[in-house]
């Protein structure tokens, strides 16, 4: 999203938290800068609540996403 650069990391093992990088002045992505910036965090997070589509194949899906995993 312009500089801005968001990540989930480990969402297999149930977390969502977002980190956010600026490009512009952090290009080797060293410091997560989310606490400081709410309001992109917010507008990315609803972002990919929209964009979200399970994945077609059940070893891909993600509980933590709210993927329905058959049994």
């Amino acid at each position: 999203m312009g500089k801005w650069k968001a990540i989930r990391k480990n969402i297999k093992k149930g977390n969502l938290e977002i980190e956010l990088y600026n490009l512009d002045d952090d290009i080797l992505e060293k410091n997560n800068i989310a606490d400081k910036h709410p309001e992109i965090i917010q507008e990315i997070e609803d972002i990919m609540k929209k964009e979200h589509k399970p994945a077609a194949l059940e070893r891909f899906k993600m509980d933590a996403l709210g993927d329905v995993i058959q049994e």
